[in-house]
This record gives structure tokens, sequence and C-alpha cells, in this order.
């Protein structure tokens, strides 16, 4: 007993009351663009708490009203549902032709996409977004199935994700380059428009990215700018972030956008949501998720730019799962499974967006790491931010059996061989997450201490 005094008196040091929920939670079905006037709700979600939408912004051509009563659509079926929308509407080069002529343009052509779109700092393009979202929010800010809205720019190569796949220096020599000033100027005018027009919405951008590819400003890291920015604008509570490109090799220390890996702790540390979009399909090419060098071995992808398919003989069967389940565990911030030398921390996620065909839902181990991604109820949670995430590295990627709490009808992975999982001494229907790599506790869940 006299230990559990000093576990509850260190516990209650520690703990800090979580007052509300993050601006985005739960599990949403993730797809392709929609198309004007059509309703393609994601109504085959297998419980999922909603779904993304997105549509380009010439997805009805010049007609503005369209893109407003698909959305509509979208939205009132989803109600019907009982889910809710993530609305990305893409920008890029989806932007309107009635746009295109009144604004100054820029070429895109990055092999995959082609096309010409506005500078963001072009007052005819401000002037009619801000009309767009104007009439947007008058629509929708209040409508009970808006879960978040996407901040979108022209400067994102497919009109969502936050790379910008040109040259620096040949960017600035095409356009009437207003000084790299002028452009995070322009991005935060862009995200204040956003959020001004819908006050009660959160408002989330993808940040798994640099921009540019080459040149004197190449893997620019202009997101943690608008980061700052927005937090400052909207706080914590109306803010989110996420990352299109999500697994655990990809934002490590030594990964490929090891640069954005210090903005999603920061955003951790703050409150802010954080959203996972995988990097890969969990179901057909888990080796997507793969990095030998990090010990993370999920099978070999099959050489080649661009290639996502897994080498011939790899028997996707026997890694997907595995795939799914640590994935979603580093990114719920329960555990790492990449080398320590890697750089890997356990991320502070808050929503996941995903297919149901890639995450392999007749796989209990897969369902229960989404799972903990669920939309919950923080009215009543505390958490603790434990100090050494040391305990989390794990090499490992066998994974026996699974288990069954019986305290619900959860199913509940077993943890790899050498990964000390944190869900594992908390009760895992409180395992929610909140700011930092923040672990829920409850000074119920202590009650296991005490023989």
């Amino acid at each position: 007993m006299m230990f559990l005094s000093y576990l509850l008196l260190l516990v209650s040091s520690s703990l800090c009351a979580r007052s509300t929920a993050p601006a985005v939670a739960g599990r949403f079905e993730s797809g392709g663009p929609g198309a004007c006037g059509v309703v393609k709700s994601s109504t085959s979600s297998q419980g999922k708490d909603g779904f993304l939408y997105r549509l380009g912004l010439n997805g009805c051509g010049n007609d503005m009203d369209g893109v407003l009563d698909t959305i509509q659509g979208e939205l009132d079926a989803a109600e019907v549902a009982g889910q809710r929308v993530l609305v990305a509407l893409l920008q890029g080069i989806n932007l309107p032709e009635a746009w295109l002529d009144e604004c100054e343009t820029f070429a895109l052509s990055d092999g995959r996409f082609d096309g010409d779109s506005c500078l963001p700092w072009d007052t005819k393009y401000q002037q009619r977004i801000a009309s767009f979202y104007s009439s947007f929010g008058e629509r929708f800010d209040n409508h009970s199935a808006l879960a978040a809205v996407y901040f979108t720019h022209p400067l994102m190569t497919n009109g969502a994700e936050w790379h910008f796949r040109m040259d620096y220096d040949d960017f600035v020599a095409e356009v009437d380059y207003p000084g790299d000033d002028g452009v995070l100027t322009a991005l935060n005018t862009l995200f204040d428009l956003h959020a001004d027009s819908l006050p009660n919405t959160p408002i989330v951008f993808e940040a798994g990215h640099t921009a540019f590819i080459s040149g004197s400003k190449a893997r620019w890291n202009t997101a943690e700018v608008v980061y700052e920015h927005a937090l400052a604008k909207v706080g914590a509570d109306r803010l989110g972030i996420a990352a299109w490109n999500c697994a655990e090799r990809q934002l490590s220390a030594t990964g490929g956008e090891h640069e954005m890996q210090p903005l999603f702790l920061q955003a951790g540390e703050d409150g802010v949501s954080i959203g996972c979009q995988t990097i890969g399909n969990f179901q057909e090419t888990p080796c997507r998720f793969t990095d030998t060098t990090q010990g993370l071995d999920y099978g070999t992808i099959n050489p080649g730019v661009g290639n996502s398919d897994c080498a011939d003989g790899v028997d996707v069967s026997l890694t997907n799962y595995i795939a799914c389940n640590e994935t979603l565990h580093w990114f719920a911030g329960l555990a790492t499974h990449a080398t320590e030398a890697s750089g890997s921390v356990p991320f502070a996620g808050t929503w996941v967006e995903s297919w149901t065909a890639d995450v392999k839902w007749d796989n209990a181990v897969c369902q229960a790491a989404i799972d903990l991604l669920a939309e919950q109820d923080y009215s009543n949670v505390t958490n603790l931010n434990p100090a050494d995430t040391s305990h989390t590295n794990d090499t490992s990627t066998s994974l026996s059996s699974t288990t069954t709490d019986s305290s619900s009808s959860t199913t509940t992975p077993s943890t790899p061989s050498g990964d000390t999982d944190v869900a594992d001494t908390v009760d895992s229907a409180s395992a929610v997450l909140g700011a930092s790599t923040y672990l829920t506790v409850t000074i119920a869940s202590l009650s296991a201490f005490i023989v």
C-alpha cells in the first residue's frame, strides 16, 4: 500500500486535465476526389466515425454554387448516417477557368500534375477565394456533420498536400516573385481567410512535406511558419495538422521527411490535433512501410521510382496486419518499432484517414490498432506525459496472437517481442491520447498495481 500511495502521489503531481476534446479525433474513410452533383457518402466504413471528402474547386467547372450544393449533399447524407466529414477542397491546378482568366498564373509540370494555377498573392485570386469561402462558411459552419475543413492553397502539387514540386530558382524567375516573406504572408492570409469564414469549425492542413524539390531554397519548411501563425490565430482547440505520407519510416529523424518531425512533436506539445493518412495500402502493399536501415521490414518493394508493389514472392498476408498494428501504435503515441538510431519517436495522433480495403478489417489486430483512434469522450480524461520514451524502442515485427480484454468486447493486439507498450498498463477502453506523447491514465487504472 505504501508503494501505491507513492505512485498515486507521483501521478497526481504529473497529471494535467484536458478540458476539451481534440479539434479532430476519430477514424475517417479516405478515397479519391468526388464529382459534381454526386453524393459518394462513405456509408461502408464499418463503424468508423466519418470520411474525408475531396473535391476540386473546379469540380463543377465555373459553377461555384454547384460546388456548394455538392458539398451540401455530402454533409446531409453523412448527418443521416451519423458520420462526420473532413472536407478538402483541392487547389493547386484545380482552380476554375474563370479564376485563371483573371489572376496571374504559373505553370506546374512534374510529370503527374500538369496545369496552371493562380499565384497565392494575386489580388484577383484572393478576392475569388474569399468570396467562395464566405459563402461556404455561411452554409456549413454550423453543420453538425462537418468535422473540419482542410486549408489548401495554390502552391500544392496535387491540390491538398503541402509539397510543391518545382525548382525554387525556376519558380522565382518565372513569376513576379514578392520575396520569401511575401510568399509566407500570402499563405498566412489565406489561412486567415479560411479561419474567419468558419469561426466554429476546426481548420486543418497537410503538413507532412517541405516545399520545392530543388534550387537554392529546396525543402523549405514553409508549413512550420504557417503553423506558428495558425496556432496564434485560432488556438489549439481549432487547429489540426496531418501527414498524408504517414509512416514511421518517413517521419523519423533519418526518414524521407525528417524535417517535419519537430513540427509534429511541437503540435503534440501544443495540444493540436494530429492526423495520419497512411503512406500506403496496408492490405496489398505493406512493403511501402519498409525501411530495413531503420529495422522496419514488412517485405521488399519492387524497384523503380514511384513503385508501391511488393516484390514477387512476398506474402503480404504475413506482414500487412503487422505494418498496420505497428504504424498505428507509433502514430497513437504508444510505441516505436524502428531502431533507436533511426530517431523515431511516438507521435500524439488523434485521427486517422484510411481506406476500408487497405485497413484489413477482417484482422482483429489491425482493427484494434485503428480503433486506438476512435472518436472519444475526453471530458473526464487526464493525461500523463512520460518523460522517458526510450522503453518503447523495438526492432521486432513478430506478432503471434491477440488477446481479448475481459472488461469490454474490444480485441487488442498482443505486444510484439521486445516492445514495452504503455497501453499494457492502461485499460484499453481509456487509451486515448492528448498533447505531446501523452498517454491516458485514470486513477482507477492504478488499482491494477495493488497486490
